[in-house]
């Protein structure tokens, strides 16, 4: 199975989640007025790995999310928000799920995401 890179840019940086499905009930996230429990929130934001630019994600309002790369893929599907610092990304056509936590928001509106295996990226409001 193919890995999106999703929001943070490397499969090893996003393990799977459990569930790559939304099931009736799942915790999707709705980012009403660009709020949500964690950072990850409606906006582009741009995805640093080792100081390098891996691509940018865009989020809207209910949760749906559009991932693009420099070498042209381009990655669409569904955030769920397993807690308040957990999000897990639901990509559609065939690539895995991928989860991460969340760091605290910087002054700048960056923060830092850690996948299970310890990777991590930057990610930085875009523009």
């Amino acid at each position: 199975m193919k890995y999106a890179l999703l929001l943070l840019g490397l499969p090893a940086l996003l393990p799977a989640c459990s569930n790559d499905t939304i099931d009736e009930g799942d915790n999707v996230v709705i980012l009403d007025s660009g709020v949500s429990s964690g950072p990850t929130g409606v906006g582009s934001f741009e995805v640093i790995v080792d100081g390098e630019l891996m691509g940018t994600t865009d989020i809207e309002p209910d949760g749906r999310y559009a991932s693009k790369y420099a070498d042209g893929t381009v990655v669409t599907g569904q955030i769920r928000r397993e807690s308040g610092t957990r999000v897990c990304f639901l990509p559609d056509g065939d690539y895995e799920t991928t989860c991460f936590s969340e760091g605290d928001t910087r002054p700048d509106g960056s923060y830092e995401v850690v996948g299970d295996d310890g990777s991590a990226a930057t990610i930085r409001p875009a523009g």
